[in-house]
Formats: C-alpha cells, sequence, structure tokens
C-alpha cells in the first residue's frame, strides 16, 4: 500500500470508525471462521509485534516455565468429581507469576482483579500476609487465552481474554479438572480434562497405567 492510499484509507477510518468497528464486532460475535482468523492474528502480533524480538522463542510461544511456589490443599466440592470429598494436593503459583505470563507487572494483575478484571483468587495463605494463590489448571487457562488480550476492545472488563477466563474457571470450581469417566475406544476409564486441553491421561478402570488420548475422542459416561 502506498503513502497515499494509507492516508486515504485513515481518512475514510476516521470518518467511519464506530460504524465499522460495530460491524467487525457483530462478525466477530456471529462468525466462527472470523473469529478464528482475528484470534490468530492478534496470536501473531502477540508475538512478534508486543514483545522485542530478542524475547520471541519457541520455549516462549509454546511452554512458558512456571515453578510453583507452594503446594495449596484442595478439598473437592464438585459433586460431578469422583474425588468428591477428598483433599488432594496441587502446585500453587502467585499473582507475580500470571504477570509473567501476560507480559505484566503484578501490581496490574492486582489491580485487574480489584476491578474485577481477573477472577479473585480461589486460594489465599492461611496464616501471615494474605497472599494469592492460583492452581496449575488456573494458569493453564490464561495461558490458553492470553493472546487474546491483543483483541480489540472498548472494555477491557467485557473483552474476549476477560470472558474466555471466566468461563474456563467456571468449568473447574475447585480449581482443578474435573475427574470423571470416560469411555474411549469401548474402554471405561478416568480422565481429568481441563479447559484447552487437546489431550490427556486416560486409565482404563482395573489398570494402573494411563496413556495420552485426543480430549476429542472421549466420550463422558451417561
Amino acid at each position: 500500500m502506498t503513502e497515499e492510499e494509507k492516508n486515504s484509507w485513515q481518512k475514510w477510518y476516521d470518518e467511519n470508525k464506530t460504524g465499522y468497528n460495530k460491524k467487525r464486532a457483530q462478525r466477530y460475535a456471529n462468525d466462527p471462521e472470523y473469529r478464528e482468523k482475528v484470534r490468530g492474528r492478534a496470536k501473531l502480533y502477540y508475538w512478534t509485534k508486543r514483545r522485542k524480538p530478542k524475547e520471541v522463542t519457541t520455549q516462549e510461544r509454546e511452554d512458558v516455565e512456571l515453578t510453583s511456589s507452594v503446594e495449596l490443599k484442595v478439598t473437592i466440592k464438585n459433586p460431578d468429581d469422583v474425588r468428591y470429598g477428598e483433599t488432594i494436593t496441587v502446585p500453587g503459583y502467585t499473582t507475580g507469576q500470571i504477570g509473567k505470563l501476560l507480559n505484566r507487572t503484578a501490581q496490574t494483575v492486582r489491580l485487574w482483579i480489584k476491578r474485577g478484571i481477573l477472577p479473585e483468587a480461589t486460594y489465599r495463605s492461611e496464616s501471615g500476609p494474605r497472599y494469592r494463590y492460583y492452581t496449575e489448571d488456573q494458569m493453564k487457562v490464561i495461558k490458553a487465552n492470553r493472546h487474546l488480550l491483543n483483541l480489540p476492545t472498548k472494555d477491557l472488563e467485557e473483552g474476549p481474554f476477560v470472558r474466555a477466563v471466566r468461563e474456563g474457571w467456571k468449568q473447574i470450581p475447585d480449581g482443578v479438572a474435573v475427574r470423571r469417566y470416560y469411555v474411549y475406544e469401548g474402554t471405561t476409564g478416568l480422565a481429568e480434562i481441563a479447559p484447552g486441553d487437546e489431550t490427556v491421561e486416560f486409565t482404563p478402570l482395573g489398570e494402573d497405567a494411563s496413556i495420552e488420548v485426543p480430549v476429542d475422542a472421549l466420550e463422558p459416561l451417561s
């Protein structure tokens, strides 16, 4: 695009941006194919423009490593989970580590929580300063949707990133993936599926060893 064409486009956009953006928002809401294209562009922008090029590595794109800060005692209160009533131990993470995932400061994350942009922590430290802690599965939801922060939105509180995180966390009310019975290729077993998982460990009933299977291949046991 020439400089003259850019200036012409900018002039047209300045005069028509309200209606133009409204149509884009409607198409984003109603057209799944368009929505995926926009998300893809946002994800590409996140890794090639928003971050400095020297920071962009395969490790950062796919496997940002976080070290657990604490072990959390989680009592399963969801009756749909076969562990209902049991207490399990899972890794815990801090607001600072959420900031690392989102390329934001811990102070920004705390402000987002205060404003209701991010859900309040499910767990707090039991003594001393009341630190917020998040489970590994909650962190997976944030990591899977962080690229949505780059999508255009008038109101961050109602933007696609916030909606995706809220919806993902609703699926794991205890903060951990729900363990249920599933059927895989005619075999019944147990699996824990967290929002965003593409593959999971499936353990056939009566066996100790588990196998990795695609989430799409599992059918809930009726």
